[in-house]
């Protein structure tokens, strides 16, 4: 038999690194202007990167490192919301 072979690529990504930014205390009725960091930027933004809320609050642009969250009733009624910033790249 005749020998053959085939190849494989592996592509390495560089690593992410995110940061959902300080603590903050905001007056009831405004919004928190969000002040995320990532390691890996295209235009000022992570890639991938998304902002969520488990209480249901909102945000003005959920891939932006700067969005602003406005809270919702769940969070004004518990004082306090518990964000996340994910980055899957």
């Amino acid at each position: 038999c005749t020998a053959v072979s085939d190849n494989v690529n592996i592509t390495i990504s560089q690593e992410v690194v995110v940061n959902a930014g300080s603590n903050q205390i905001i007056c009831e009725g405004n919004g928190a202007t969000l002040n995320g960091s990532s390691a890996l930027l295209v235009n000022g933004n992570a890639i991938n990167a998304t902002w969520s809320s488990s209480t249901g609050g909102t945000f003005n642009n959920v891939n932006a490192l700067n969005a602003v969250y406005t809270p919702s009733a769940t969070d004004i009624a518990n004082r306090f919301a518990d964000l996340t910033l994910t980055s899957d790249d």
